[in-house]
């Protein structure tokens, strides 16, 4: 073993030999010769020496120096490779070499730049069997780059050191030129970092600018001549845009010189309406005096006494009562003799009575009765026209009140209509229907001009009015002017525009009726597939048998196509179907669990099958569970598998690889579920957790996948090997909590350590020491170190003990750390009293959340 000598105690601080960062320990893990963790402290900050035997590593420590300083020349470390620095080359069962420097960095003035106000710096290095590299500075992982901008930024290049000077440099650096003394110089002044960084500038500013020439010679022979063509296409658009714009304020004023001249159109069908009622009207006259000339022929042939009264004044009384006279069929002819009047006056008198005392006109008819001829009440306008054509009519009157309680007719007119009053009521019947033929022609224009289906087709120039709507078999066409179905413009006798054509129907497509013969050219169809996992479990026992027959020879190649393979998943389900499909995939499961869409029909397959048929498939897999594992779907199909049967050889074959599986994506989620699963089923886990143990417990828990599978394995575990992982990873509790992967198995570690192994720990990081402080500071201001030191304040039992901790976290929260946030979530906000959450819980109820 190396023997470290140490001059006398250094220079006081401030005093003009006062030393600047220097290393003040140093941590080997598997670095050369040193196989075990080998911890050399207690540095002297200005001269140290290491003596020994030949062979004893003294060359090994200042090897290790400069392979953290990150050496890139490995002959001067005397190796070819990295896997050279590794103990014995990792043959003796030490897969990684990891060595860490310790500096002082307690003058603020020297200290690097950023990092003045960490006391000490650690900076670690790690190589691993295969290359793998990393780099952390304070337990954090970082880039070369950054590691050398460190050690350059208090003048320490490695690749050109002044400040080391190896076995049988001396002679050359005693020859050197006056160039390389130079850069000896920068480099021990410090400026040799900028130097670099100006070379390095220099060639990106080259970069950019032939980067820049080459966008300028894309502008100019590429993007310039485009935006030409673009220019004149715009110009084109613009113009057409200004033409269909004028094309259409002129098709607008074509609708309105339309829509104008059906307004006139209606206007003067109007005047000629008035006219023609005009005209109908003076007819009207002409047959009123022809009727009174009649009756005055007939009023010399009366007998005297008789007053009846005019016409006209029948007439009046029929417009007034509303009802029709009597039909000429129950008019009998009768040889009339004048009542006697003696009581009731003279006849002249019945007009005075019968427009001024209030005497009411009915109507009645005359029939011959036993006793001589009588009249009875009839209403007229329900059974006859117009007593003007009919000539025939009888009425009585009474006196409304009149004490004689008596009906007497007043007025008896007979004969038959003349032929000139015949021919002026036809002719007046006439002009009617004419005069409602051109106000219903004018109601349709009326209808089409406001029918906005219409305004947008007469605005696009397509007419007056498309084509109607087919009418539906077995109903009538629509009447002018009603409207047809919806969204179809109504009829009209004007239309100049092209015809509508309505579209084809779809091409129906008989639903319900399964394809025989066809099957497995259906199920390769999108629209086919998913109509036959409707259709095919519904079928009956037989019919399902001739499908299954059918589908027999396709089910492989099916199951790896992008459509069929739903269908043979939803046939998976059918206890019909497994024996068939079991002989189908027999001899390809591990094919088809590594593939897209036949990993999906197994895994369907193996969750419906019962487990014994299911074994006979999954043991195809053995010898094959890795290759599997790592496949992003084989992956999940193991998963099925192993949940399904518990097939030991899956566990076995997955234990024997677990660490190389842990770190890949997929065999990550492998290892997560077979070992719950086993767990969860009673199995022996310990294997597999013991390769977990053996593969390094700190290194898995840093890694990205591999943490879970540390997550599960602490959870699953035998209460030995618990201790055993428990006992590597709470000295390192620190280690892991500061990293994104570690504080999730930081978490776990902590929920399952005891009350009393969980002092220790919280006093390193709650206790009154710089070490305490330090630690409490980096998993404040850490984003996930955060959540760990949630997860250690709910664990301390000893209210006393737990608000000691608050305190401190509280005193130590500022703007830049997550205090606020761990206080909030315990409860313990500013302003909100120490146990809230106790006390809160001890009556039942839940604390009032607090804003981040």
């Amino acid at each position: 073993r190396p023997v470290r000598k140490s001059p006398p105690a250094p220079p006081v601080a401030g005093s003009p030999g006062r030393p600047a960062m220097h290393i003040i320990e140093i941590v080997l893990d598997g670095f050369k010769s040193y196989a075990t963790r080998t911890v050399i402290s207690g540095f002297d900050p200005q001269f140290n020496a290491i003596t020994g035997l030949n062979g004893s590593g003294k060359s090994n420590v200042l090897d290790s120096i400069c392979f953290v300083l990150g050496i890139s020349n490995l002959s001067q470390v005397r190796a070819s490779n990295l896997n050279e620095l590794i103990y014995k080359q990792g043959q003796a069962g030490v897969t990684k070499a990891s060595v860490t420097l310790v500096f002082d960095n307690s003058d603020r003035e020297l200290s690097p730049h950023g990092y003045d106000h960490y006391k000490k710096i650690t900076v670690t290095r790690q190589v691993a069997i295969g290359g793998r590299n990393k780099y952390l500075i304070n337990g954090q992982n970082a880039q070369l780059q950054r590691v050398q901008n460190l050690f350059h930024s208090v003048g320490l290049n490695v690749n050109n050191p002044h400040f080391l000077i190896m076995q049988g440099r001396i002679t050359k650096v005693l020859n050197m030129k006056p160039a390389e003394t130079l850069g000896m110089i920068e480099e021990a002044a410090g400026t040799r970092m900028f130097e670099l960084k100006k070379q390095q500038s220099i060639k990106i500013m080259a970069k950019k600018e032939a980067k820049l020439g080459e966008i300028q010679r894309l502008i100019g022979e590429d993007i310039a001549p485009r935006l030409e063509r673009l220019g004149a296409e715009r110009a084109q658009y613009l113009q057409y845009s200004t033409l269909a714009a004028a094309n259409d304020g002129l098709l607008r004023f074509c609708q309105a010189f339309e829509l104008w001249n059906a307004e006139q159109i209606q206007h003067r069908l109007s005047e000629a309406q008035e006219k023609e009622q005009a005209e109908a009207a003076s007819l009207q006259e002409a047959t009123e005096a022809a009727e009174a000339e009649a009756e005055a022929d007939e009023m010399a042939d009366m007998p005297l006494g008789v007053n009846p009264p005019s016409g006209r004044q029948a007439r009046r009384r029929v417009r007034k009562t509303g009802q029709k006279p009597l039909p000429e069929a129950e008019v009998e002819p009768a040889v009339w003799s004048a009542p006697d009047y003696s009581e009731w006056g003279q006849g002249n008198e019945w007009n005075e009575w019968s427009g001024g005392q209030g005497w009411e006109a009915q109507p009645y008819y005359m029939h011959q009765a036993e006793h001589g001829w009588q009249f009875q009440p009839q209403e007229m306008f329900a059974q006859a026209p117009m007593a003007m054509a009919m000539g025939v009519g009888m009425q009585m009157g009474r006196p409304v009140g009149s004490p004689y309680g008596m009906q007497i007719p007043y007025q008896i007119q007979m004969g038959m209509p003349t032929l000139p009053v015949v021919a002026l009521a036809q002719m007046q019947q006439h002009v009617q229907q004419q005069v409602q033929q051109q106000m219903h022609q004018l109601s349709q224009m009326h209808s089409m001009m406001s029918n906005p289906a219409f305004a947008q087709a007469l605005s696009a120039g397509m007419g007056w009015a498309p084509a109607p709507a087919p009418v539906p078999a077995g109903q009538p066409p629509p009447p002018m002017g009603v409207p047809g179905p919806p969204g179809a413009l109504p009829s009209s006798p004007v239309g100049r525009g092209a015809p509508v054509h309505e579209p084809c129907p779809a091409r129906l497509v008989p639903s319900g009726k399964v394809p025989w013969g066809q099957l497995a050219t259906v199920a390769t169809d999108p629209k086919g597939s998913r109509s036959l996992q409707e259709l095919l479990p519904r079928l009956p026992k037989q019919q399902l048998a001739r499908a299954r027959d059918e589908l027999a020879p396709h089910i492989y190649s099916l199951s790896r196509h992008t459509f069929g393979n739903y269908l043979i998943s939803k046939l998976a389900t059918l206890t019909a179907m497994h024996e068939t499909m079991t002989a189908a995939f027999r001899g390809n499961v591990v094919e088809l669990l590594c593939h897209a869409q036949g990993s999906r029909v197994m895994q369907a397959l193996l969750n419906a099958q019962y487990k014994a048929d299911s074994i006979n498939l999954v043991a195809e897999i053995d010898g094959h569970v890795s290759e599997c594992a790592v496949d992003t779907h084989g992956s999940w199909g193991v998963c099925v598998a192993f949940s399904t049967t518990h097939a030991p050889f899956i566990l076995q074959q997955m234990s024997e690889d677990v660490v190389g599986l842990s770190m890949q994506q997929h065999g990550c989620r492998v290892v997560q579920a077979i070992i719950q699963t086993a767990g969860a089923a009673g199995m022996d886990v310990s294997v597999a957790v013991n390769g977990v143990i053996a593969g390094g417990l700190e290194q898995l828990s840093l890694h990205r996948f591999a943490n879970y599978a540390v997550q599960v394995a602490l959870k699953h575990c035998t209460p030995t090997q618990c201790e055993t992982m428990l006992s590597a990873l709470l000295p390192r509790l620190l280690a892991i909590s500061t990293s994104k992967h570690g504080s999730n198995v930081a978490e776990v570690v902590l929920s399952l350590t005891s009350t009393q192994r969980l002092e220790p720990v919280a006093e390193s990081i709650f206790g009154s020491t710089p070490a305490s402080a330090d630690a409490l500071r980096q998993l404040m201001e850490h984003p996930f170190g955060n959540y760990v030191l949630q997860t250690l304040l709910k664990r301390l039992a000893d209210p006393e003990r737990r608000a000691a901790a608050v305190a401190k976290v509280r005193a130590a929260t500022t703007t830049s750390n997550f205090g606020r946030s761990v206080l909030s979530r315990l409860g313990e906000a500013d302003g909100e009293p120490a146990g809230r959450t106790e006390a809160c819980n001890s009556i039942g109820l839940e604390p009032p959340a607090r804003p981040r």
